[in-house]
């Protein structure tokens, strides 16, 4: 008979979000370090009850997405990067968030480019982006993105 290795268990980084009628809206979303998804989602389930008031039943939970913290996917990282800036920019004012945002662009470029032209064309492809990202969400052509993770940032930028 073979010995079967033991692997050693590992935290790793979830997010786990509860989700109730409102689609926009998450009821409770908690980032957690555990050793598997039922254990983050049982303890996110226990911290979510925590909160709801003593004799209410509470909101009704529709679905529970355990997400893993890493982020394999440029599209992710891209996403991932969005909302911990979004998390960042909560409470501050839209001009400010906009003029540091434009720094953020201003640096990023300015590193990656080696002179000036390059740094340039860099620009102006971002910026082409950003006005055709503009141009569909205006007129209601959006991309393949997540409306209801997105308008929930957006919300929350816009409470204050």
């Amino acid at each position: 008979m073979s010995k079967v290795p033991l692997s050693t268990p590992f935290l790793r980084p979830f997010e786990v979000v509860i989700w109730g009628d409102n689609k926009d809206k998450p009821l409770f979303r908690m980032q957690i370090m555990q050793y598997s998804e039922d254990e983050a989602r049982d303890d996110c389930r226990r911290e979510f009850k925590r909160c709801i008031p003593l004799g209410s039943a509470g909101p009704l939970v529709k679905r529970i997405d355990v997400l893993d913290g890493f982020r394999h996917t440029s599209k992710e990282r891209q996403r991932g990067l969005f909302e911990d800036l979004a998390e960042c920019c909560l409470g501050e004012s839209m001009d400010d968030v906009q003029g540091a945002t434009v720094n953020l662009l201003l640096t990023a470029v300015q590193r990656r480019a080696k002179n000036l032209p390059d740094a340039l064309t860099r620009w102006n492809e971002l910026m082409h982006r950003g006005r055709a990202a503009l141009d569909r969400r205006y007129t209601g052509q959006t991309d393949q993105r997540d409306r209801a993770a997105e308008s929930e940032i957006g919300k929350r930028l816009f409470e204050q």
